[in-house]
C-alpha cells in the first residue's frame, strides 16, 4: 500500500481507524470496482456477463442476438439499463468500430 497506516496516528483521529480493514478495502476496489473486460482479467472472477461472452466466444455483448432479453446485466441495477441500451445502439460493431466512433 502507500504507508498510510505508518503516518495516520499522527493525524487527529487516524488512530482511531481500522487500517488492516481499510486497507484490504482498498485493494478489493483496486482489484475489481473498475472491469478492464473479461480478455484482461477485469472484473468478478464469476462476474456472469464474462462467463455468457466467453461460452458464447464473442468480443463484445454488442454481437449476441440474444441481448434484449439477457439478464446477465441485472446485479448492476439501475446501470444495467443504460449500459444495455449503449450495446444495443452499437449492435454489431467492432472494437475497432467502436474505437473509432469514440475518436470521433
Amino acid at each position: 500500500m502507500i504507508g498510510i497506516k505508518e503516518w495516520a496516528h499522527l493525524v487527529q483521529e487516524g488512530s482511531d481507524l481500522d487500517w488492516e480493514e481499510t486497507e484490504k478495502t482498498l485493494n478489493w476496489m483496486t482489484k475489481y470496482a473498475y472491469c478492464e473486460g473479461y480478455e484482461k482479467g477485469g472484473g468478478l472472477p464469476n462476474c456472469a456477463i464474462r462467463i455468457r461472452i466467453k461460452e458464447k466466444e464473442y468480443d463484445l455483448c454488442n454481437m449476441c442476438s440474444e441481448l434484449d432479453d439477457c439478464t446477465k446485466f441485472d446485479w448492476l441495477g439501475e446501470g444495467a439499463a443504460s449500459l444495455k441500451q449503449n450495446l444495443k445502439e452499437n449492435i454489431g460493431k467492432s472494437k475497432k468500430d467502436l474505437v473509432k466512433q469514440a475518436q470521433k
